[in-house]
């Protein structure tokens, strides 16, 4: 109450008034706090992505009589037999060392594969042999490896395109033989990646269908033929005798060479390696010349077990360092794939660096790098290839000499083993040959190739089987009606990434691994299986393998 004892009224246009200043006030008071000091800290565009897990495969197929496709007797000209021989040191025997079809002269064995190869994925040329990745039209396994069945069409893909893969009106299934006899055998080596994770994996089939199709004559006068209708799709059940007659073997094929060798194959004990390749990109290299080591250098990087460790030295006028030690195959592959032509020839500086990289103790000061990734324990191995003589000094050691034999020299008397191709006609054989490591320490093996464009993929892939820890070990043994019962039980046959341990591994992300499948029909089998057919499945399972403690359940 005021002092007239008149009450002040406030109307509420009053009260918003008196609001409006106060705001006004507010304002003009934070315009005067401005130049206080300040700062700000966001984490702006955060994000979570799911990762992945794409399988991807490939494969190359074997038949024992490929003249039903055109092909010409794969025999001809080879030491081929089906007699066992009295000295079968020498000799291949296929398809499964334990029962053996035929036996193949070492010397010969290239040739044979590579006759008896049907169809095969990737296959630009459709000539049956699989080819490599990261060459041609072909990208790296994850981009352009098989997703099925959509890449079984030999028309829209690099499956090979013949008269196996193609039908009248559909693409043929993977396996697909209508003529087999006593006698026949075919193989079948599946290669499958993960890409972006490491997983789990099993092999897995099943029975789609097998039929009697009717008893012919010669079938009906066997005692052991069937209803002549019978169609089967139980495993549990039914006659058809080619579901049981027909042998089958599964393994770890641990070179990838669809070859099931006898007494494990890779190096001793599955000792785990240390493998530095070392190629010349001179300038007398271009063209086909590098072309074809580049595939022979990644036949031989696909050939090493998921443990072995590459690396990639190239040199011309200088050297360098393209890929360090590692168990990431696909990025030494592609470091090779990568390598260009030009310059002269610098042997000893090739010999040096992988020196370097293989101890890892600062052979040379300061001159080379080095990834730092040699293991104490391994294998070290050198597999150096060059066309030509060297015509370029390091300027490391023993300034101004050419000769890399020297060097060759230090690195054998620290204990690695080197391998020398000598490459095409202008190669310094008696060099490279004086390179090599003696084969008198073990007269079995061989350090020293001459090799010219058309085999010297089959030379690295020969070196790659003696020098790799992969190994070759068995998964099943039985017929195909036991193998199928196998391959479908639970989630199938659960592989094992790592087959030196007890424990069952993952599969490491970008490395190939091999599982070879083999089948034979006994010369003894009879007419029971005349017409008789089996259809069935065959694939890979895969799950993540971080955060999985119970794989498969």
């Amino acid at each position: 109450m005021t002092d007239d004892g008149k009450r002040y009224r406030l109307s509420r246009r009053r009260v918003l008034a008196g609001l409006g200043g106060v705001g006004l006030a507010s304002a003009a008071a934070g315009l005067g706090t401005s130049a206080y000091l300040t700062d700000t800290e966001s984490f702006e565009d955060n994000t979570i992505t799911a990762g992945t897990l794409d399988l991807k495969v490939d494969w190359e197929e074997h038949y024992s009589y490929p003249q039903i496709y055109g092909f010409e007797d794969p025999t001809a000209g080879l030491d081929v037999t089906r007699s066992e021989p009295a000295d079968t040191s020498s000799y291949t025997a296929l398809p499964d060392p334990n029962t053996p079809m035929v036996w193949v002269h070492d010397d010969d064995l290239d040739a044979y594969m590579d006759n008896t190869a049907i169809e095969a994925y990737p296959d630009q040329d459709d000539d049956g042999i699989q080819e490599s990745f990261n060459m041609g039209d072909v990208g790296s396994f994850c981009a352009d490896g098989a997703d099925t069945p959509s890449d079984l069409d030999p028309t829209e893909g690099f499956r090979t395109q013949n008269e196996d893969t193609m039908g009248a009106s559909e693409p043929n299934p993977l396996v697909n033989l209508n003529d087999v006899k006593p006698g026949d055998f075919g193989e079948l080596t599946l290669s499958f990646h993960l890409c972006d994770n490491d997983g789990y994996v099993w092999m897995q089939g099943d029975l789609v269908e097998a039929n009697e199709n009717g008893i012919t004559e010669p079938e009906g006068n066997s005692s052991d033929a069937g209803p002549s209708d019978e169609t089967v799709t139980d495993l549990q059940g039914g006659d058809v005798e080619l579901l049981d007659e027909v042998q089958t073997a599964l393994w770890y094929d641990g070179d990838c060479n669809n070859v099931f060798s006898a007494g494990g194959g890779g190096s001793t004990d599955g000792e785990e390696a240390d493998v530095v390749i070392v190629l010349d990109r001179s300038g007398s290299m271009s063209g086909s010349a590098i072309t074809q080591a580049q595939n022979g250098a990644n036949s031989l990087i696909d050939a090493l077990g998921p443990n072995d460790q590459v690396s990639l030295v190239s040199f011309a006028d200088d050297v360098s360092l393209d890929e360090g030690l590692t168990t990431d195959h696909n990025a030494v592959q592609n470091a090779v794939n990568a390598i260009s032509t030009g310059g002269g020839t610098n042997m000893e500086a090739g010999v040096e660096q992988a020196h370097e990289e293989l101890f890892a103790a600062d052979e040379f000061g300061s001159a080379y790098g080095e990834s730092g990734n040699a293991r104490s324990g391994a294998r070290k191995i050198v597999v150096f290839l060059s066309d030509g003589n060297a015509n370029e000094d390091s300027g490391v050691t023993d300034s101004p000499s050419e000769d890399p034999v020297n060097e060759a020299g230090n690195l054998k008397s620290d204990n690695a083993e080197v391998f020398t191709i000598a490459y095409g006609s202008g190669a310094p054989t008696g060099t490279l040959g004086d390179m090599a490591s003696d084969p008198a320490s073990n007269p079995e093996d061989q350090y020293a190739f001459d090799a010219d464009t058309s085999d010297v993929e089959s030379v690295f892939q020969g070196i790659g089987g003696t020098v790799g820890s992969g190994g070759e070990e068995p998964i099943f043994r039985g017929t195909l009606r036991e193998s199928l019962v196998e391959l479908t039980a639970g989630d199938g046959i659960a592989l094992d990434g790592d087959t030196s341990t007890e424990e069952r591994a993952c599969f490491t992300a970008s490395q190939t691994s091999c599982v070879g499948f083999a089948w034979w029909v006994p010369t003894d089998v009879g007419n029971e299986i005349q017409s008789d057919s089996v259809a069935f499945d065959l694939g890979f399972y895969t799950e993540q393998c971080r955060n999985n403690d119970n794989p498969g359940s």
